[in-house]
């Protein structure tokens, strides 16, 4: 029977620590060989979404498959009030868009 350990893990071992992971076992010809993986953790880190517009009530940004309208509105406003506002600012980011579009489609 064989134990397969990395090195760097023996040794975290060795000074009586704690190793998170999955212990397997396999059948390689007539031998058993018992191996275990630690757990990677925090491997994948998701990139922060880029702020292309901040507006009065909210913001857009631009992450890595989506772009994202935010708006937060207080709510003693009104709803007419309120309705406005979103509308003016929905207004504004689409010419935003359009814009960086036109700026874009220029560049190529």
């Amino acid at each position: 029977m064989k134990i397969i350990l990395a090195e760097q893990l023996l040794r975290t071992l060795m000074t009586g620590k704690r190793v998170p992971g999955s212990i397997f076992a396999e059948r390689v010809g007539n031998e058993v060989v018992i191996g275990f993986y630690q757990y990677r953790r925090n491997v994948f880190r998701r990139r922060h979404s880029q702020t292309l517009l901040t507006l009065p009530h909210g913001w857009i940004r631009k992450s890595a498959k989506r772009y994202k309208l935010h708006l937060s509105l207080p709510d003693n406003l009104g709803e007419r009030r309120v309705g406005e506002l979103m509308r003016s600012e929905t207004e504004e980011a689409r010419s935003f868009m359009n814009a960086l579009e036109s700026v874009l489609n220029n560049a190529v």
